[in-house]
């Protein structure tokens, strides 16, 4: 609501000192309990402090010291005082309005912009933990002994540390030798596990992923999907992905049968829960 001339009389008189005590003491107390007053009388300080910038301030501070009988008297200087008092609380209301909506929209911007680095410090430490980890137990693995004349050439570079021959090879559309056809799937789980390593070796870990679940889904050998698994973890820990791969390690690290692999599973997922602490 707009301030009232009896309000801003009373808010002049209390600033200005010129109440008694007792009409002092029933002041707070209505002060305390009217929350148009206390604008009134924050109003009136700000008014006092910037009077430069209100129009017309002269008016306002004679009407201060007028007696409310000679006001009345005045119907029509009161009037356009009144107009110029509710103009000027309309105008402060509206700045200091303004005001708060910036200091919000300041606390709003800093504190996204905290947690936004707590989420990036956060993330760039679970990400260098995931690296290390992944550098630990990472090694590549060697190309299996046996005649595979579909992959021979991958196999070659992939030895020699050149790995876009499997990478880019078609797979899906691998043809079948004749007299083959029962060996087709394990060219294929062959192809789908180097490439998967080879994804790791060249710091791809997403695609390595994909790769290698796509060995898993298919399950040619036994080893060869707990190979597939193993390195899948590495590829989620590497990724940050660590409840993920917790999930698969727990897996692995609880099948007697897969050797090395789960005691490899059992160590990084150790290796885990103590970072998780």
């Amino acid at each position: 609501m707009p301030i009232t001339l009896e309000q801003y009389n009373r808010v002049q008189l209390y600033l200005d000192g010129e109440m008694t005590e007792a009409q002092q003491q029933e002041f707070l107390s209505q002060l305390r309990n009217d929350p148009e007053l206390q604008e009134s009388c924050e109003f009136e300080k700000h008014l006092r402090k910037n009077a430069r910038s209100i129009r017309h301030t002269d008016e306002l501070v004679a009407l201060s010291r007028q007696d409310q009988e000679l006001t009345a008297a005045d119907p029509e200087r009161t009037a356009a005082v009144r107009v110029l008092i509710e103009t000027a609380g309309r105008e402060w209301r509206e700045e200091r309005r303004q005001r708060n909506i910036w200091i919000a929209a300041a606390a709003c911007f800093v504190l996204i912009a905290g947690s936004l680095v707590l989420f990036l410090n956060t993330h760039h430490g679970k990400a260098a933990a995931g690296k290390e980890l992944f550098a630990q137990f990472f090694q590549k693995d060697v190309v299996p002994e046996g005649n595979y004349p579909m992959l021979a050439r991958a196999f070659k570079d992939y030895n020699n540390n050149d790995y876009s021959t499997i990478q880019h090879y078609d797979l899906a559309n691998m043809p079948t030798l004749k007299g083959a056809d029962d060996q087709r799937e394990k060219i294929l789980a062959l192809g789908y596990y180097y490439r998967g390593v080879s994804y790791l070796l060249t710091d791809d870990p997403e695609k390595a992923a994909v790769s290698l679940q796509w060995v898993i889904d298919h399950p040619s050998s036994e080893d060869l999907v707990w190979k597939a698994q193993w390195y899948k973890s590495l590829a989620l820990v590497r990724t940050s992905h660590t409840e993920e791969a917790k999930k698969l390690l727990r897996t692995l690290a609880a099948n007697t049968h897969a050797g090395q692999y789960a005691q490899q599973a059992n160590a990084l997922l150790q290796k885990l829960e103590a970072n998780a602490h």
